[in-house]
């Protein structure tokens, strides 16, 4: 799952926890951190997948 589809999933679940004293500007930034470490590393890691794709057709375009 995408980074988007997952926050669509759980932050209505997790945001009444906001209402025990946990700012919302702070809240947004842990979820986004959490979900970028969650897609940089396995055993999902779909950037890194995005990257070495990138990485690959770079390297050969190099060679030519």
């Amino acid at each position: 799952m995408e980074g988007l589809a997952i926050m669509v999933l759980t932050i209505p679940v997790i945001y009444p926890l906001i209402d025990l004293g946990f700012d919302p500007i702070w809240f947004g930034v842990i979820i986004t951190l959490v979900m970028e470490m969650s897609l940089i590393t396995p055993p999902v890691g779909v950037n890194v997948f995005v990257i070495s794709g990138i990485a690959k057709d770079a390297r050969n375009r190099s060679r030519r």
